[in-house]
């Protein structure tokens, strides 16, 4: 059972210089929804593999298309650490619960 690739929403910058999410409060859907190259590499590892006889049932929970538009689920700033948060580094690439990934529960 394999799960594709579940994007990451940095705007101005990534995690290391400074790249943010905190300001995103709803879903984006003026992205298009297609592939990157993360998903297109890992779908065609997965279906290189399936094809052999080592591999009996290949499942693919495809979330990269339901997660793409979905900038606002992120934790950014909001973590339960035992410092003050971070403007500078923020979380813009693990996702909140309950929230998105209760939907890839869902799809199961």
């Amino acid at each position: 059972f394999f799960r594709s690739y579940a994007p990451i929403h940095f705007s101005g910058g990534t995690w290391k210089t400074g790249g943010q999410c905190h300001l995103e409060t709803m879903p984006d859907f003026e992205t298009p929804a297609f592939p990157d190259d993360h998903f297109n590499i890992v779908n065609d590892v997965i279906l290189s593999h399936a094809n052999t006889s080592q591999m009996r049932t290949v499942n693919l929970l495809n979330v990269t298309y339901l997660s793409l538009q979905r900038r606002d689920g992120h934790a950014s700033i909001y973590y339960m650490g035992p410092k003050p948060a971070s403007i500078r580094h923020q979380d813009c690439s693990h996702w909140c619960l309950p929230g998105v990934p209760d939907t890839w529960n869902e799809l199961v």
